[in-house]
């Protein structure tokens, strides 16, 4: 059954042909009107950085890029409202034109 759904949705955790998208991705996230640095980003969301290019600040996921997302939003719905951030999340799936997304 797990099999199927990941066929037909963004989050495909148990899909079975792992590394079938890459994406290069930037986040920025603003908690209490101050600029998170990339660590603590890093920190925040428990996003490793084995794929981090210091100089144009992206990082790389190698599945789709539903799965930093959806650690964001994870994280974000934990905390208490005023601990919560406004993240932008800046990527680029196989190579195509950048997109974002934002929270909230």
């Amino acid at each position: 059954m797990l099999f199927i759904r990941a066929r037909f949705t963004e989050s495909r955790y148990f899909c079975w042909a792992p590394f079938h998208s890459e994406a290069r991705y930037t986040i920025d996230a603003t908690s209490g009107g101050r600029a998170l640095d990339d660590d603590e980003i890093a920190r925040r969301y428990n996003i490793a950085r084995y794929y981090w290019n210091e100089s144009t600040r992206t990082n790389w996921e190698l599945n789709t890029i539903a799965h930093v997302i959806d650690t964001i939003r994870a994280t974000e719905a934990a905390l208490p409202a005023p601990a919560r951030a406004a993240v932008t999340v800046t990527y680029r799936v196989n190579g195509h034109p950048p997109e974002q997304w934002r929270s909230p």
